[in-house]
């Protein structure tokens, strides 16, 4: 019986696991992100192993979003977290990375949408609800944009420890 039991539930982590491309990811940590009385999304991040060590590819982040959000609304966060997570990121880089997420990230993100990115070894892909959207080759603006959740200094650092699997 406890082997049928383990089996089940090793079969449900498998299926639960996210595989994209050609690596298949387990759970580091999740965590949500409420700011007042507004709860503004569920974010999970995953490593081949389920471990973190360190902003490194492969890894995968994904945002599970709980309202409404535009684009736009987006960029302008990412460009304020940017600035104080990662000041030594070029200015031009960071202006062209996000000119490139403008077009690429959908006009409006709904309850219940998600937005995923995976850190490779080249820079990363998005993902909208699972479906790829494009890529960023521009390994430090990958790893700043990364840092955006997962750093000591981020905004939300309760979430980026949770994240990590430290809390």
């Amino acid at each position: 019986m406890n082997a049928r039991l383990t089996a089940v539930l090793l079969l449900l982590a498998v299926i639960a696991s996210p595989a994209m491309g050609s690596v298949e990811y387990r759970l580091v940590g999740e965590a949500r992100l409420s700011v007042l009385l507004w709860e503004i999304y569920d974010a999970q991040l995953f490593t081949p192993d389920g471990r973190y060590r360190g902003i490194n590819a492969p890894m995968l982040l994904r945002i599970h979003y709980l309202r409404a959000m535009e684009r736009d609304d987006l960029i302008d966060a990412t460009r304020d977290e940017l600035q104080q997570i990662a000041p030594e990121l070029p200015a031009l880089v960071s202006a062209q990375n996000l000119e490139r997420l403008s077009r690429i990230w959908p006009d409006k993100i709904r309850p219940g949408d998600s937005l995923s990115f995976e850190l490779t070894a080249t820079g990363g892909t998005f993902h909208f609800n699972e479906q790829p959207i494009g890529r960023i080759d521009d390994t430090r603006f990958a790893r700043a944009f990364m840092a955006i959740w997962l750093a000591d200094n981020s905004s939300y650092p309760r979430l980026s420890r949770r994240l990590r699997g430290e809390s």
